[in-house]
């Protein structure tokens, strides 16, 4: 961060970070206040020189509050179109900020950490009657004004903590969550809303946005809010520093989120971390793969008196399984047994912690513990939630798949198969199928994609693995003829058709060309019709197998249409480059 002095210097430096549009930096600069705890005091030179570089980026409201010069650096105009709104969903930990505390453990992604769209479904807030309709009113609305014109019906509420919070919470934990940015500018135009809440409550509003606009990808926005707090008169607390730590995160800024933990430490008495703070930096170096941070958090965690909990050494147990640190992965869980186990009682596992545990031995290739912990899960009766049993699946399946295991991935179909809650995905099926395509198990898979097939439930095999498939099928049939492998690959393609199933052009394209290969011409030519009946047009690769097919069978009549296709298609491929050369 930045540390600008007043003088010449301070000018100078503020003048070429507007040319230069750094108003991300000068932002900072402009953060830490000077002589006083409710702005920054700039000179009327320091004001000259940012002034420009504002008006241009967007920003609005550099104010001079009587004689003295105060930064108000107001809300950047951040269009809807430009929010990353699944990035909401996906950010670890968000729950917290927005007050979605869950129950127990918290669910766990592949990606470590907490999600607020796992604990969305039976987690989120319920407001009073009240603030529940203006929620669902605001969701409703057409356009920004008509949604103001609803809030200022309700301008009179003064109970900012059952109507205001719980409405905004409750909007957060939505599809349309990014309304609460215009609730949150409507309160600011609106002081006499602000004014009727207590000082908790206010904290409580500006974590919420804090973190919401770092997530959603405005992380200046943020830190304004952030700094918007002090002209407030309001002190740091440990959620908002958390909060926009957590916006820093998001941004993949490692040296900011670093600098505020370093504040809090500074401020200890106002803002102390807390175990939270720990968790999301944890958290934030788990994703990033950064094995140094990652570790001096856990030494400052300890350090600090607080122990690690459970949703913490799920998120370890994911960051060192995608660095393939085995023996990091083996002994964090032997901590965890050790630190979470109530009493004398035997440490119980919870589904997240089975699941970060699943996927962590598939990702490190310990197959055989992966099979010992999935039996292990199935005696003590656990469930994985489906939003975090399918990773675990597919996970395995891959690694089955690169490790030309057919033993363990037959126990893996056989775990999906009789398990109700979690579905057999495209993505398991391919890993599948390739890997008996692999390993040349042409029974098994044709099997197994009939029991795909018979179950019809919109799931099928992705093109890469079809065309492994039909490959080992064509093989065999080379190596040995009378096994009518081409009739086999006819017969599963016939399958498909039959059930309904939308196959594509490149599922179309490899049958045609195995059985223009093999000499199988009136399976080719139904393969080919039915191609073009489902509105794929058929390319240049496939019209060549065609023509040098009916070439070999001596029908010249077909060779002929064959030549003319594909002659268009030349043309056509060509025409784009004719057009320019016509333009120029």
């Amino acid at each position: 961060m930045a540390m600008v002095s007043g003088g010449v210097a301070s000018r100078a430096l503020l003048r070429v970070l507007g040319r230069r549009r750094c108003l991300h930096i000068s932002a900072l600069a402009l953060s830490t206040p000077r002589g006083t705890d409710r702005g920054f005091v700039l000179s009327r030179g320091e004001f000259t020189a940012l002034a420009p570089a504002a008006r241009r980026s967007g920003w609005t409201g550099l104010s001079i509050p009587g004689s003295r010069l105060y930064s108000r650096l107001i809300s950047p105009l951040v269009k809807p179109q430009e929010y990353d709104v699944d990035a909401w969903s996906d950010t670890p930990y968000l729950e917290y900020i927005v007050g979605l505390e869950p129950e127990g453990s918290t669910p766990a992604t592949s990606t470590g950490g907490s999600t607020l769209a796992g604990v969305r479904g039976d987690k989120r807030p319920h407001p009073g009657y009240a603030a529940r309709l203006i929620r669902l009113r605001i969701e409703n609305g057409a356009a920004v004004k008509a949604r103001e014109a609803i809030l200022d019906e309700k301008s009179y509420m003064r109970d900012f903590g059952r109507f205001w919070i719980p409405m905004v919470a409750d909007l957060m934990g939505g599809p349309h969550h990014h309304h609460s940015l215009e609730i949150f500018t409507w309160m600011k135009d609106h002081p006499t809303v602000l004014k009727s809440a207590r000082v908790m409550e206010l904290d409580r509003l500006y974590s919420m946005m804090i973190s919401y606009a770092g997530v959603v990808g405005h992380t200046m926005l943020a830190r304004s809010w952030f700094d918007d707090m002090f002209e407030k008169g309001m002190r740091k607390s440990s959620q908002c520093c958390n909060a926009l730590i957590i916006a820093y995160a998001k941004d993949n800024d490692l040296d900011s989120a670093m600098q505020i933990l370093h504040g809090m430490k500074q401020f200890s008495r106002e803002c102390p971390p807390n175990a939270m703070t720990y968790h999301i930096l944890i958290a934030m170096f788990a994703r990033y793969h950064h094995w140094q941070g990652l570790e001096a958090m856990v030494r400052e965690c300890r350090d600090a008196g607080l122990s690690p909990d459970a949703i913490t050494f799920n998120t370890l147990l994911h960051a060192y399984a995608k660095m393939g640190r085995m023996d990091r992965f083996e002994s964090t869980f032997q901590e965890m047994e050790r630190v979470c186990r109530k009493g004398d009682e035997p440490f119980k596992r919870s589904p997240e912690t089975f699941a970060a545990l699943l996927i962590g031995y598939s990702r490190l290739d310990a197959l055989d513990r992966f099979h010992q912990v999935l039996s292990e899960m199935r005696e003590e009766s656990s469930q994985l939630p489906q939003n975090i049993a399918v990773p675990a699946v597919e996970e395995a399946a891959k690694a089955h798949s690169r490790t030309a295991t057919v033993e363990g991935i037959e126990k893996l179909i056989e775990f999906v198969e009789t398990t109700p809650e979690i579905a057999s995905t495209s993505a398991f099926q391919s890993y599948v199928v390739e890997l008996y395509a692999q390993c040349g198990r042409l029974e098994e898979i044709e099997n197994y994609l009939g029991r795909v097939i018979d179950r019809k439930d919109g799931s099928f095999v992705e093109d890469p693995a079809f065309e492994s498939m039909v490959g080992a099928f064509g093989r065999r049939g080379v190596e040995q003829p009378e096994s009518k492998a081409v009739e086999r690959v006819y017969t599963i393609y016939a399958k498909c058709r039959e059930a309904g199933m939308e196959l594509s052009s490149h599922c179309y394209e490899s049958v045609v060309l195995e059985m223009a290969r093999a000499g199988s011409y009136e399976r080719m030519e139904e393969v080919a019709a039915d191609m073009e009946a489902a509105g794929a047009k058929w390319p240049a690769k496939t019209l060549r197998a065609l023509l040098d097919a009916y070439q070999r069978s001596g029908n010249d009549a077909k060779v002929a249409e064959m030549s003319e296709r594909l002659k268009d298609v030349s043309q056509e491929a060509e025409m784009p480059d004719t057009k320019v050369a016509a333009a120029c």
